[in-house]
């Protein structure tokens, strides 16, 4: 649990002005300006990346929590049951774990799932070498559906590619589960893996080495 504690920068008005200073000069010295500025007050996202950077927190992990994952594999009306529209590459899709992940354990158990958010665009690869340095790999398939089902609220937030499994769809072209949702539905689609990423995409990954509890 964090320790929450107080600063005497709140009750100093002054010190607090300084500090707001301080920031706006430097957004205006990266060629920014009030619109910018602004978004410190309408982007909670910001301001809890900045907290963390501040602190020393990995800013590229985000949120933590458990799943419980069966490694069933739903057929497609299954899926269809689950989500509000599913691609048609499911109907006769066909993941397969990548290298990094052959090994996983199709065992029943509880993951601790944890997010990287690079905030930048990028390349598969790019976050796959970002999972290896933090000694983390992506979920496979298996696990992102369970994610989705157990956690359904949380594609609304912003896009989840699922990296450790890949299919091929008609024209040839690996693909990988993507979620993506707002307040009208979930979907369940896909995209290449030759694709540059957004910068809000995140990205599940789990230990290499921690085991799953039953």
């Amino acid at each position: 649990m964090v320790n929450k504690r107080k600063s005497k920068f709140l009750d100093a008005s002054i010190a607090s002005g300084e500090m707001w200073k301080i920031i706006m000069e430097a957004v205006i010295a990266e060629g920014g300006g009030d619109e910018h500025i602004l978004r410190i007050k309408e982007d909670p996202s910001l301001v809890e990346r900045l907290a963390r950077e501040i602190v020393g927190v990995d800013n590229n992990i985000i949120d933590a929590l458990r799943v419980m994952c069966d490694y069933r594999v739903l057929t497609h009306a299954e899926l269809k049951s689950a989500f509000d529209f599913v691609n048609d590459i499911y109907i006769q899709a066909e993941f397969k774990a990548i290298d990094v992940c052959a090994s996983v354990s199709r065992e029943c158990g509880l993951i601790e799932v944890k997010y990287l958010c690079l905030g930048r665009k990028a390349s598969t690869a790019d976050v796959l070498d970002e999972m290896e340095k933090k000694n983390l790999r992506p979920l496979i398939y298996e696990e992102g559906v369970a994610l989705a089902k157990e956690c359904p609220d949380e594609q609304r937030k912003s896009e989840i590619a699922i990296l450790g499994s890949v299919c091929k769809d008609p024209s040839g072209e690996s693909n990988v589960m993507v979620l993506r949702g707002n307040n009208d539905g979930r979907d369940l689609t896909a995209r290449w893996v030759k694709n540059r990423w957004r910068s809000s995409c995140r990205f599940p990954a789990t230990s290499k080495t921690v085991a799953k509890t039953a």
